[in-house]
């Protein structure tokens, strides 16, 4: 991990975040990689770990990779709360990059939010960003499709950089383009002259 959060006091008064809380502006971005954000409460609020903002109406530039969340409580997000105009347009799951499928993951509460146009009610967000992840994903520029349930071989994913997301971060993962294997990500794609978004076609 690159940071730890860890607030074992709760903070009652807050009622946006108990331990970040972040305004997004037009021009303005947000990346938390490999953090850890734990024991953090925000009791009578929203976002017990992380409060996300914003009014803008066009897409949003933010994410989250790596991350660990643990024992974070909060009325409604016990992880991440996101305030946003359209919820719909502006939250995918590109923006969160960290296995949800772990068995030591609470997926209850954890991420929600709230919008100006549908869910302007507190609504669970774990169904719109939920995606298929394995050690061993597939892509191919030839049939692939690059979409939330990608990666396997009967829906291979179409580009490597989605691919790549669609990896466990484990310490060895194995990323299959078309005949070529690709052993633990960057580092080797670099060695093979590709960068982030490329593409390979299909050996003939």
């Amino acid at each position: 991990m690159d940071s730890v959060w860890n607030v074992e006091d709760e903070i009652e008064a807050n009622e946006k975040g108990g331990t970040i809380f972040f305004t997004l502006g037009a021009s303005g971005s947000m990346k938390m990689i490999k953090s850890e954000v734990s024991q953090c409460s925000c009791t009578n609020g929203k976002g017990g770990g992380v409060y996300l903002a914003t009014k803008e109406r066009g897409e949003l530039n933010f994410t989250f990779v790596g991350m660990k969340f643990g024992s974070n409580t909060a009325r409604v997000g016990n992880d991440i709360f996101i305030e946003c105009f359209n919820i719909s347009s502006q939250i995918n799951e590109r923006q969160f990059q960290f296995d949800l499928r772990e068995n030591s993951y609470s997926r209850i509460y954890a991420i929600d939010g709230i919008d100006y146009c549908e869910y302007k009610d507190d609504s669970n967000l774990i169904g719109l960003i939920t995606i298929h992840q394995s050690d061993t994903i597939v892509v191919s520029s030839v049939n692939g499709s690059d979409e939330r349930q990608c990666g396997t071989n009967d829906l291979p994913c179409n580009s490597i950089n989605y691919g790549q997301m669609h990896l466990t971060l484990e310490y060895v993962s194995l990323l299959h383009i078309d005949t070529k294997n690709v052993i633990d990500g960057e580092m080797n794609l670099e060695e093979m002259g590709l960068k982030e978004g490329d593409r390979m076609e299909k050996n003939t």
